[in-house]
């Protein structure tokens, strides 16, 4: 029920999507990756597969740079993007009005909405792209005890900006994605990190890992690195993605312990 453009390509074919939104030449578009295509024409009916695209070249990394003021963490932050997030960014900026971020502060927002995005700025160097600006905390992630500070990590940019659930009905295709956030917070207090092993979790078609680290006497560092394969969104597959949403939901919904 769907047709794409083949265009002879050295020993191969490039297979064009020309109703993919955030497609390009470059990449297929994202509801015929992995998938098969028959293509006819002056030659004979051939079966052409198209490949998915690898997930090192769909990029999104984040840098957070976050210091506590008062009751909230403000500070700046840094997002680099290519590949199939780049062209969306693209085409979110050319359905944006001139001079407008909310697109862009919708797009940032998919990833955290615990976050405020504010002086949105965006360069496009071609092959990769980068938005930055200022960020803050809506609310207090820092509850406080005597002896004891929770810093809770649910204002932290998650792993995907895809739907968490998925309804089989529904048509989405293969993704695949590396993603990496680097944050440093600055708190108003020294502390001393609660010991706390490298947090890992994998899926048939995804990895996730997470380090945590204490800077200077108020520097807290949190990095994590996920990689997420192509996945078909139904059957087994649709169980083992609700599982995987499960599980970084309740390490996000969870609080890193300081002392």
């Amino acid at each position: 029920d769907h047709a794409v453009c083949a265009v002879k390509k050295d020993q191969g074919w490039q297979i064009i999507d020309l109703t993919e939104k955030y497609g390009n030449i470059e990449f297929p578009g994202r509801a015929i990756q992995n998938r098969h295509v028959y293509i006819t024409g002056k030659e004979k009916g051939i079966i052409w597969k198209v490949e998915p695209v690898e997930a090192e070249a769909n990029q999104i990394n984040w840098n957070l740079d976050l210091v506590q003021i008062k009751d909230r963490l403000k500070g700046s932050f840094h997002v680099k993007v290519n590949g199939m997030a780049m062209n969306q960014i693209r085409e979110i900026l050319a359905a944006s009005p001139t001079g407008s971020s909310a697109g862009l502060e919708e797009y940032l927002q998919s990833f955290s909405e615990k976050l405020e995005f504010d002086s949105i700025q965006s360069q496009d160097f071609y092959t990769y792209l980068v938005i930055s600006g200022k960020a803050k905390t809506i609310v207090n992630p820092i509850t406080e005890t005597q002896d004891l500070c929770y810093v809770w990590k649910n204002f932290i940019p998650y792993p995907h900006p895809f739907s968490k659930k998925v309804m089989e009905s529904v048509q989405i295709n293969d993704h695949t994605l590396y993603q990496t956030v680097k944050l440093s917070l600055d708190l108003d207090r020294s502390f001393s990190l609660a010991p706390e092993p490298p947090y890992t979790s994998s899926t048939s078609f995804s990895d996730f890992t997470s380090l945590i680290a204490a800077g200077n006497e108020h520097a807290l560092n949190f990095e994590y690195t996920f990689l997420m394969k192509e996945i078909e969104f139904r059957g087994p597959g649709l169980i083992e993605y609700e599982h995987l949403n499960n599980t970084l939901n309740s390490y996000f919904k969870n609080a890193l312990l300081l002392q």
